[in-house]
């Protein structure tokens, strides 16, 4: 299977149960909720602040940026480019929080 001309990459189970273990169930019931609530696990929540202040919070930008850093991190990503890591960390989140 390709991806924009490249070679898929895949992320195998054991991966993904050293990750959830990093997430622990707090950041994976957190990942759930935005599925549910969203329909995807990088949603753009609007906060509120009293009545009148809101402003946005990007998961992509803050839990996804976390996520892609802990991926930097293990060997099995390291072949991974910056793309990549774009391009994988929601799927990693997907795989961790199925049922």
């Amino acid at each position: 299977m390709q991806k924009g001309g490249q070679q898929m990459k895949t992320i195998n189970q054991e991966t993904v149960i050293k990750f959830k273990k990093w997430l622990t169930p707090k950041g994976l019931r957190f990942f759930q909720l935005c599925k549910f609530l969203k329909g995807s696990v990088s949603p753009v929540f609007v906060k509120r602040i009293g009545e009148k202040i809101r402003y946005p919070h990007p998961v992509h930008l803050r839990e996804g940026m976390t996520i892609r850093n802990w991926m930097r991190g293990q060997p099995e990503f390291k072949d991974f480019t910056a793309h990549d890591y774009d391009d994988y960390w929601m799927l990693l989140v997907e795989k961790a929080i199925e049922k």
